[in-house]
């Protein structure tokens, strides 16, 4: 999202009152958050996706989606077990 004031060759007016009246930017440890306006839960970007099968593609030396899938699994129960 762009910062306030900030304008945009890359999309129409309609496009951007349509994003400003369904999202929000939230401040958190320095970092912006797009959140939903109605729910008010945090958007996941396609960019996180993409860290997060590419991290797991590399860690399995590119052995295939089923590889990637399991080391994805496997990377969020560590994660889990680890926060708890």
């Amino acid at each position: 999202m762009l910062p306030k004031g900030t304008a945009s060759e890359l999309c129409c007016p309609r496009f951007m009152f349509w994003a400003k009246s369904h999202f929000n930017l939230l401040k958190i440890a320095g970092n912006d958050i797009v959140i939903c306006a109605k729910s008010k839960k945090p958007v996941c970007v396609y960019e996180a996706f993409y860290k997060i099968i590419h991290e797991a593609h590399i860690a399995v030396a590119h052995g295939g989606r089923e590889t990637t899938y399991s080391e994805i699994i496997c990377s969020i129960l560590l994660a889990s077990s680890i926060l708890r």
